[in-house]
């Protein structure tokens, strides 16, 4: 699954108990940097084992499996009986892997835990799709590979393996699909798609429970399925399939740890440079909070739908500003000789130009975003705390609107019926 960005408490909560000045919430920032790097750190020797120690234990099983592969070669159904123990090792080992991940995923989030992030802060989808080759792509294999050359395969064993099989493609497509979609929407808008907003605010206890009883009926099923079939493992080779199933079956979830460890790893070297930049060069607090959400955190709904209304706020002003402005010029132009014509047709297409700009800024600014709120309106959100947002981002936004475009069209056909009449 694509990984997350970490939802510690962001450091400028602090600004509701009071208004800390700009050294003191810089050294604020500092501080969180510090501790967010140890605790990714921790987080990733918690088990006692590094990505070092992975990669050998890897390099061990592959040396150990050399002389076990040579002897099941020398057996006629060695190949065969192989595939099919590691497959049914592979359904235990994948699905006992993400049930883990499933009980440790938190059911009750805070508000804080649904923020918006940018490109730089969501940049991991070229990982994510690799974390499902190499969670889902083994089983598949394997499980293919046992239709194939079992002889006398149980028509049971068969509709299981095509089962997981089946299901763990489509799965995969439907995930390397959203990850592809996901990361191309925030691209193009600088936002996520509100599907995915909606997807974290659905891991409550019911889905959790679901999951959990999948998995667990996937591990039961594929351990009944081993048991009934490892009597036709020939008995010189059984020690051998067991242990090359066994060490085929826990290299995906070493590879995912792997990888998850190069992500931690990632964001351990953003924090480093963040707090070089912060201690070297004086950055700004504003510029310190920036990149923290940009590149790490991410913003928190409440406060990056503020500053949306903000922003389309500030366009709403100046549309409106300029069309005050409208009737400044147009008594100008009529002081202006009527010889003049082209002077006076020039100066109101350049009026018209100019509101025609402000008004695409506008658009630009607010289309994306009317999107994304309409969308979010059809999502079956659990959460009371995004609805708020969201219509409360729309109630503010729609009067904005509304008397912008009025103003505007008034003031385009004010200026275009006056340039009909110099023509």
């Amino acid at each position: 699954m694509p990984p997350c960005a970490d939802t510690e408490q962001h450091p400028s909560q602090l600004q509701s108990l009071g208004r800390p000045d700009s050294k003191t919430l810089r050294h604020d920032y500092i501080d969180y940097i510090r501790t967010s790097y140890a605790r990714i750190s921790e987080r990733q020797q918690h088990t006692g084992v590094t990505r070092w120690a992975l990669l050998g234990g890897l390099a061990f099983i592959a040396w150990q499996s050399v002389p076990m592969l040579v002897k099941v070669k020398g057996v006629s159904s060695g190949w065969s009986a192989l595939y099919l123990v590691s497959a049914l090792l592979l359904v235990i080992s994948c699905f006992g892997f993400h049930l883990y991940q499933t009980l440790t995923v938190n059911s009750r989030p805070s508000p804080y835990d649904f923020r918006q992030l940018g490109a730089t802060a969501s940049a991991s989808t070229p990982l994510s799709i690799l974390v499902v080759f190499v969670s889902f792509g083994p089983v598949i294999l394997f499980a293919c590979l046992a239709w194939e050359t079992v002889p006398n395969l149980s028509d049971l064993t068969y509709r299981f393996l095509s089962l997981v099989a089946w299901m763990l493609a489509m799965l995969g497509v439907l995930v390397c699909g959203f990850a592809l979609y996901s990361a191309r929407y925030i691209q193009k808008n600088g936002f996520i798609p509100p599907s995915l907003l909606g997807a974290a605010t659905r891991a409550n206890a019911n889905s959790t429970l679901v999951g959990t009883v999948v998995q667990l009926s996937m591990i039961g099923a594929a351990t009944y399925f081993l048991a009934t079939n490892i009597d036709t493992v020939p008995s010189e080779i059984l020690e051998q399939v067991l242990l090359l199933g066994g060490g085929i079956a826990i290299v995906p979830p070493c590879i995912e740890v792997i990888l998850s460890s190069v992500h931690a790893q990632g964001r351990l070297s953003l924090l480093s440079t963040l707090e070089r930049d912060i201690l070297m060069h004086d950055l700004p607090v504003e510029e310190i909070r920036t990149r923290l959400e940009n590149d790490l955190i991410g913003s928190e709904l409440g406060d990056w739908a503020k500053r949306r209304v903000e922003k389309i706020r500030a366009a709403h002003n100046e549309i409106t500003g300029f069309c005050e402005e409208v009737g400044v010029t147009l008594q100008q132009v009529e002081a202006l000789d009527v010889s003049l014509k082209f002077e006076r047709k020039g100066r109101l297409n350049q009026c018209v130009t100019r509101l025609d700009s402000l008004i695409d800024e506008l658009n630009s600014c607010w289309e994306p975003l009317n999107s994304w709120l309409s969308s979010c309106k059809t999502q079956p959100f659990r959460d009371p705390y995004i609805t708020r947002v969201v219509q409360g981002t729309l109630d503010d936004l729609s009067p904005l609107m509304q008397s912008a475009v009025q103003a505007a069209r008034s003031s385009l056909a004010t200026l275009k019926a006056r340039i009909k009449e110099i023509e």
